[in-house]
């Protein structure tokens, strides 16, 4: 099962300074970075940082953001050799401890946008770097969870996907409420631990999710979450009776919620009756007056669902039939496993025939069939197909 990735997440504008290509403020840009430099060379730090600053807002050409960049860059070093050379690192005024910080502030955002720009160029490969010395540098920047989430985005094209994972549930540390870094760490948790079956990092991320008021999601972020809530719920093992009533619940709610989007979705249309055969033929007892309707309701939901893809018969095809039997529907029961023995050979590629009486659960099934089918002897026909499905004959019954 192959899993579409999704980076959907609200778009944050970028300020000026990330724009790949410089345009007609590119003069009024030069002159503010003239201005600057003179204020360097006056002493003035404060006077030059405000103008590189201004600079930076006209949208500069590449060129001129590598030329501020260096400016700022000489201003931290000479900022910090000040604060060295005093003894035990006492420093000076709260003044020049200010403008220490914007120039940092201001270097970390020129370092944030040459990344941006290699990301906007399609250099992937040079990126990645950028991205990486951003968030060593500036783990607590502004930007942080966003170079997280670029990073994360990169690292997918290069199915580093353990990476990713790392990058999104750092970026989702520094903000939790961002929705679009917490449905794309849950899908990719979700394809990482779908050959081991094992969804609960997935389940539990989206259900905290879900629940908080500060996480939005838009409707298609909410139709995928739903869907892989749906899965992963039914995939979950419950080791008590609550577990096993909780999860009953839960998977009928979220397919619910999925099915208000695609109500024609036959996977979760097959999931949902689950619920109704669970309840119907494993918790209530024969002879009990809701039995029959839960098994009904699981065999129109079945149905539904086969009606839209006869290959999920293979999925679900055993619930189905023991939903008839709950009902003591024999004839319908035996047609159902003979259409699963069919379509698990056209996956396999093999006759029919080769599968019959290769499962045991179902031999089991098939034994309760010819019991029921044999208090009328109109049913020898059927019968006899029970007996052939089952892979025994009347004179070789099974040990």
């Amino acid at each position: 099962m192959s899993i579409t990735l999704y980076t959907a997440h609200t778009t944050t504008s970028l300020s000026p300074i990330f724009s790949p290509t410089g345009n007609d403020k590119s003069d009024e840009a030069q002159k503010h970075i003239k201005r600057g430099s003179q204020h360097l060379r006056m002493g003035n730090l404060e006077g030059a940082l405000n103008e590189f600053e201004t600079a930076l807002e006209s949208t500069p050409l590449d060129h001129q953001k590598k030329e501020i960049y260096n400016y700022v860059d000489n201003i931290t070093q000479t900022l910090e050799r000040q604060k060295s050379s005093r003894p035990g690192g006492s420093f000076f005024l709260p003044r020049k401890s200010r403008i220490l910080a914007k120039a940092y502030m201001l270097q970390a955002n020129l370092e944030y946008g040459q990344a941006i720009t290699l990301l906007r160029q399609e250099k992937f490969q040079e990126a990645a770097p950028r991205f990486e010395a951003f968030i060593q540098s500036h783990p607590s920047h502004p930007k942080a969870t966003e170079a997280h989430r670029h990073l994360a985005e990169l690292y997918l094209f290069s199915d580093r996907i353990d990476e990713a994972i790392a990058c999104l549930s750092a970026a989702n540390e520094l903000d939790p409420s961002d929705g679009g870094v917490v449905f794309l760490l849950g899908q990719l948790l979700f394809a990482r631990d779908e050959t081991s079956y094992d969804w609960e990092e997935t389940k539990n991320l989206f259900e905290a999710a879900l629940e908080d008021p500060k996480i939005i999601f838009d409707d298609e972020q909410k139709q995928e979450i739903y869907y892989m809530l749906a899965s992963t719920t039914y995939q979950h093992d419950p080791q008590t009776p609550e577990e096993a009533s909780q999860r009953m619940i839960d998977l009928r709610n979220y397919a619910n919620l999925y099915l208000s989007f695609f109500p024609n979705n036959a996977f979760i249309l097959g999931l949902r009756a689950t619920v109704y055969w669970e309840q119907g033929y494993m918790v209530l007892e024969p002879g009990d007056t809701d039995r029959s309707y839960w098994l009904n309701a699981a065999v129109d939901e079945f149905e539904k669902a086969f009606a839209l893809d006869k290959g999920l018969l293979t999925v679900f095809g055993m619930y189905l039939a023991q939903s008839y039997l709950g009902l003591e529907q024999f004839g319908d029961a035996l047609q159902i496993y003979e259409e699963y023995y069919a379509q698990k050979a056209v996956l396999s590629g093999v006759e029919p025939s080769l599968l019959y009486g290769t499962e045991i659960s179902i031999n089991e099934d098939l034994d309760t069939i010819i019991y029921g089918l044999e208090k009328d002897e109109t049913n020898q026909p059927l019968i006899e197909k029970a007996y052939l499905l089952s892979g025994q004959t009347k004179s070789t019954p099974r040990n």
